[in-house]
């Protein structure tokens, strides 16, 4: 991916925040640049599964000459609210969760243009709220290694 390096946090938060919305609505997923509590988010989009985009901070500053407090890590997590039938299985939901991951480790391995993307941690629910559940990707955005953009 040739793209000129994204080095303002703000700037690299957008430019992931606006993949991730074409990737997932792609997906049919309903996307949220916000995050939105459970009870207020609608019960057919939570069939469909809600993906939300938070960011919460950064991280990991060079300190070599020209590049302090420079080149930092910012953390971003995605999270989806989803409902399952209440005549499916938490089964069904822990598969419906799981699918979210196997769809972000896709985007991640698709990139976005000017950031290196990585997938640190992903959980979920343990579906203890069944019918609802979520699940949640804890992304890494650095600027890309020399000689990779």
């Amino acid at each position: 991916m040739i793209s000129k390096p994204i080095e303002d946090t703000q700037a690299r938060c957008d430019a992931v925040d606006a993949a991730a919305k074409t990737f997932f609505e792609g997906l049919r997923r309903v996307y949220s640049e916000t995050f939105k509590p459970l009870a207020n988010q609608e019960q057919d989009e939570l069939l469909k599964g809600i993906v939300m985009f938070g960011a919460s901070g950064e991280k990991g500053y060079k300190t070599s000459p020209g590049l302090v407090a420079k080149k930092g890590t910012t953390r971003i997590q995605l999270l989806m609210h989803i409902k399952v039938n209440e005549t499916d299985t938490g089964k069904t939901l822990r598969q419906k969760e799981q699918a979210f991951f196997a769809e972000v480790k896709s985007f991640v391995q698709t990139g976005v243009a000017g950031v290196s993307l990585t997938l640190d941690q992903v959980q979920q629910s343990r579906q203890m709220a069944h019918p609802y559940g979520w699940a949640l990707a804890y992304l890494d955005i650095t600027p890309p290694a020399a000689g990779t953009h």
